[in-house]
């Protein structure tokens, strides 16, 4: 039987794209590991509930449907708890967003049936003192506030305190956890990479940015008299450039990991086996694949101008969520697969 792993990036509301692309792949694909990050984190963790028992894959993809079906309520959740806060108060208005997520994963989520799912599933959170990525298993009694933990990205929505830790959103450190899906026990046969935003490829190598340069404007001089949506701008193109940046680092160095393992492979088949026997533990192939949406969140705004992680607008949601379906289906638009290999990175 072939082991999969699904890693789920963070990526806010562009999380409707991972849903789709999940309805899409379970359909013929089951995932027995699960890793994710912030919003990647409660996908994963809902998704994880599927029994791994019986009809595995059919449960699966049953999951992925109902996911669907509960992102419209997420975004009416989301929507109503800002728009109930005093909107000259953003730190009272990311209490009532953090209150509303909290309460909404404890009502899609089930400590008990996440733990005995018989999923290896992990959500990253980061502890803000230790300055630490650290990951929640499925089994931890208090998995629910780790994966709030795992989405806490202030302004947004507010960090989660222990009795001795403060903890925030596992993508300070760490957007993709492809790491932890190449070390899980057993070691997985192929890993399918979920991002929320666009990598360019360039003559089928992974381009340095998927970013366009921008003239500077009125609004991104200050000059609008309105400081806040000034403010707002630069945070948002300040998270897609961090975003792009350990996006492309991370499947660089997958690639390269498995550039490795395959070269010691051919050693081992040949004269010089000796050589990787003497190896402790030498890297194991992958077959790796990354999907990623090739249109923005909102597709009529440019990059930092209103495609934000925080638009949880139930029109670009659903269209999301199509556009992912659409990418998983067909290969063509992947942006890398191991038919890519021979040709670069």
């Amino acid at each position: 039987m072939t082991t999969r792993a699904l890693v789920l990036a963070g990526g806010g509301a562009r999380g409707a794209f991972q849903v789709g692309m999940m309805r899409e792949l379970t359909k013929t694909r089951d995932f027995q590991i699960i890793r994710g990050v912030s919003v990647g984190a409660i996908n994963g963790g809902f998704l994880a509930q599927a029994p791994a028992r019986g009809n595995s894959r059919g449960a699966l993809n049953e999951q992925a449907i109902k996911l669907e079906q509960i992102w419209g309520q997420l975004g009416g959740a989301l929507t109503a708890a800002a728009g109930q806060a005093p909107q000259d108060d953003p730190f009272a208005r990311m209490v009532a967003m953090g209150e509303a997520l909290k309460q909404f994963i404890g009502t899609i989520i089930s400590r008990d049936r996440l733990a005995a799912s018989g999923r290896d599933f992990t959500a990253g959170y980061v502890s803000l003192p230790g300055a630490e990525y650290r990951e929640a298993k499925s089994s931890e009694t208090d998995i629910l506030e780790l994966i709030r933990a795992s989405a806490a990205l202030p302004p947004l929505f507010p960090w989660v305190m222990t009795t001795d830790d403060l903890l925030v959103d596992g993508g300070y450190r760490n957007v993709t956890p492809l790491a932890s899906a190449f070390k899980a026990k057993p070691r997985p046969d192929e890993i399918y990479v979920l991002l929320t935003r666009r990598i360019d490829l360039r003559d089928d190598r992974l381009s340095h940015t998927a970013i366009e340069a921008q003239p500077l404007d009125p609004d991104w001089a200050g000059r609008t008299g309105d400081p806040q949506k000034f403010y707002a701008q630069v945070s948002d193109r300040l998270v897609d450039i961090l975003m792009d940046e350990v996006y492309i680092e991370d499947i660089k160095r997958a690639i390269e990991v498995n550039s490795l393992a395959r070269a010691l492979e051919r050693l081992e088949r040949g004269a010089a086996g000796q050589i990787t026997a003497a190896l402790r533990r030498p890297p194991k192939y992958v077959k790796l694949y990354v999907l990623a949406p090739k249109q923005r969140f909102n597709p009529a705004a440019r990059m930092g101008y209103g495609d934000t992680t925080a638009e949880f607008d139930p029109e670009l949601i659903s269209g999301a969520i199509e556009h992912g379906a659409a990418v998983a289906a067909d290969e063509s638009k992947w942006v890398w697969h191991p038919g890519r290999e021979a040709r670069g990175r």
